[in-house]
C-alpha cells in the first residue's frame, strides 16, 4: 500500500486501485529484482 498525504487515499501497489474508492486508480508497474538491479515493466502490470 502507498498513501497520498494530501488526499488521504491509499492505493494498492499491485493494482493501483484506491482502497477507499475503487473508481480511482493510479498507474501500477510490475517490478523485479535481477541481481543488484530493479527492473520495471513500463508496459504496466502483467495480466
Amino acid at each position: 500500500m502507498v498513501s497520498s498525504p494530501i488526499y488521504k487515499q491509499h492505493f494498492s501497489l499491485e493494482t493501483g486501485i484506491c482502497l477507499e474508492d475503487e473508481t480511482i486508480s493510479v498507474e501500477a508497474y510490475g517490478v523485479r529484482i535481477n541481481a543488484d538491479r530493479v527492473e520495471v515493466n513500463l508496459n504496466g502490470v502483467p495480466k
